[in-house]
């Protein structure tokens, strides 16, 4: 392999690991907006358990 090849070899390589790097970053992402709507959703659930308490009293 001639040093042209190489350096054509080091940045596919460089694409490919770049190319996964953004797809892990959009996947965070996602996995970021679905906790964020899961703990709204248990603080919804806890508001709801304190007012049923509230009423039993």
């Amino acid at each position: 392999m001639d040093e042209n090849n190489i350096e054509k070899e080091k940045i596919e390589v460089y694409d490919a690991q770049l190319d996964g790097l953004k797809d892990s970053i959009k996947n965070l992402k996602k996995l970021k907006k679905r906790k964020d709507k899961i703990l709204e959703l248990e603080r919804q659930k806890d508001d709801i358990l304190k007012r049923m308490e509230k009423r039993h009293k």
